[in-house]
């Protein structure tokens, strides 16, 4: 007979995780993840469900077009940009973002300067965009006629069946999940201005990374100059921010405070067993045991986020389970402390 020591033993499916509309490529930031069964079938779902406004560092390049729209793409046209100024670009933008509220305005299924606009505007929360509504199929005369005419000779529907592929999946998107999944645009504006580099800070929802390329490269033609993207960082998601971020470094669980984590569940006092029961105070024990206590980790994260995110609306201890908790980020590819 022998005895073997193992050490702590995990598996991949031990951990249930799920980013919370995942970066893209070249963007780095804040990135939120719903951890454990509940927090990610629950909380990680109507978190994103709730639509909240995402804030983005854009940095863009003057004087350079490439193929991808981006700076790693091979360059198609250099310009000059030194007649370009800050008061020039802040006059652009705002041009760009009275387009971009007009346009919230037709997906929204509203006509602009009319009364049922100006009620939608006013009963708004603040900070939340006009979601679309579903468009509505106006009958025509000649739909009445139809059946008077050749099967050939008939326009096609203007909201028909799409056709279906293999799968019975339509081919053709939805004109209600085209209008609800289109960026909305809250604010834009410029922070940062050292030609040939300029920062943009824009708050947006369903956005990807096509329309940050975009919109920089459409800023080009406006300045009389070619343009590209250099940099894109998310710097708020909700009423997350930076601030609130982990390093990967730091998604760690110090080993005192498993050794804490093991002593308050296994206490037998019907006391303790109470006070186990609330999972906010659990982790507030947790995070508040540990040596270095300004040091952040994975229990301060979970708690600080649980604290400032509660998913339902009728106060901040309606969190259930620890392991529901809930939101940390990683580090950006760089390496750099966020």
């Amino acid at each position: 007979m022998f005895s073997s020591v193992l050490g702590r033993r995990f598996t991949p499916g031990d951990f249930v995780m799920h980013p919370i509309d995942p970066l893209d490529d070249m963007a780095s930031g804040v990135q939120v993840f719903g951890i454990g069964e509940n927090g990610v079938y629950t909380h990680a779902t109507e978190f994103a469900a709730s639509f909240w406004l995402k804030t983005y560092h854009v940095t863009g390049m003057l004087g350079r077009a490439s193929t991808t729209g981006t700076a790693v793409g091979s360059t198609l046209l250099r310009s000059s940009w030194r007649h370009v100024t800050h008061v020039k670009l802040d006059r652009v933008l705002t041009g760009s973002l009275a387009q971009f509220r007009l346009s919230a305005l037709l997906h929204a299924g509203f006509r602009p300067n009319t009364q049922e606009a100006y009620i939608s505007l006013a009963k708004r929360a603040s900070g939340s965009d006009l979601r679309p509504v579903a468009p509505v199929a106006v009958e025509t005369d000649w739909e009445d006629r139809e059946h008077l005419i050749s099967k050939w000779e008939r326009h096609p529907p203007p909201f028909g069946a799409s056709p279906l592929n293999s799968a019975g999946e339509s081919l053709m998107p939805n004109e209600a999940d085209r209008r609800l999944r289109a960026p909305y645009v809250n604010s834009l504006k410029c922070v940062n201005f050292e030609p040939p580099f300029f920062t943009l800070e824009l708050q947006v929802a369903h956005e990807t990374q096509q329309f940050f390329i975009d919109l920089v490269s459409n800023l080009g033609p406006r300045l009389r100059a070619a343009t590209l993207l250099s940099g894109l960082r998310r710097v708020r998601h909700g009423r997350l921010t930076i601030e609130d971020a982990l390093l990967l470094k730091q998604c760690t669980v110090p080993r005192e405070l498993l050794q804490a984590l093991s002593e308050e569940v296994c206490r037998d006092e019907p006391q303790r067993l109470d006070e186990v029961s609330d999972t906010m105070h659990l982790l507030r024990v947790l995070g508040e045991s540990h040596e270095n206590a300004n040091d952040p980790h994975l229990f301060t994260n979970l708690f600080l986020c649980s604290t400032l995110h509660p998913l339902s609306s009728s106060g901040l201890s309606n969190l259930q389970s620890a392991r529901t908790a809930h939101f940390l980020t990683p580090i950006d590819p760089s390496g750099v402390n966020l």
